[in-house]
């Protein structure tokens, strides 16, 4: 009995170690995908409306954060991109996040305005003949720290990319 239990335990606490490690893992994902998931929701409901894409911008940032709120002690955001999007989803311009795009780090307790980052400030949301409505995105990275080193025991760098339709804007306001 006793050699049975030297061969099953440190079996079945690698088991338990391992569910541990993947459900911390699946926590950071799962809020990561949900902080850029309801930035852009909010994002496209409220940009065209603004006139100061900073404003907005902080708005957005302040949905990220509420949801990041929700991060165990292993994951630690790392920066955010608010931007319009190309057809296939990725930051205008060339290279990643140059133009028309707001960029924020982490800074320890709160993401930080990167002051040469250059917002979008001339969104359309207006159903015009022949012109398409601005899609908007939300970059959100996170890094998660392993528990317990059973599964690896590297850092991970998860980034989730929502892009959304700008919702359109009634008649008057275009």
């Amino acid at each position: 009995m006793l050699v049975e239990g030297a061969f099953a335990v440190p079996i079945i606490l690698l088991i338990v170690l391992a569910v541990l490690e993947f459900g911390m893992y699946f926590t950071s994902a799962s809020a990561t995908t949900s902080a850029s998931r309801d930035g852009a929701r909010y994002g496209v409901a409220h940009y065209a409306r603004r006139s100061d894409p900073l404003v907005v911008s902080d708005e957005i940032r302040q949905v990220v954060e509420r949801d990041l709120g929700s991060l165990t002690g292993f994951g630690t955001p790392t920066q955010m991109w608010i931007y319009r999007a190309e057809a296939d989803g990725s930051p205008a311009g060339v290279g990643d996040c140059e133009v028309d795009c707001a960029r924020y780090t982490w800074d320890g307790s709160a993401f930080a305005y990167d002051v040469t980052s250059d917002p979008w400030d001339d969104a359309n949301a207006c159903l015009l003949p022949g012109v398409p409505i601005d899609d908007l995105g939300v970059i959100v990275e996170v890094r998660h720290r392993p528990v317990s080193g059973t599964i690896g025991t590297g850092v991970r760098t998860i980034r989730e990319r929502t892009v959304l339709r700008l919702e359109p804007l009634p008649t008057p306001q275009c």
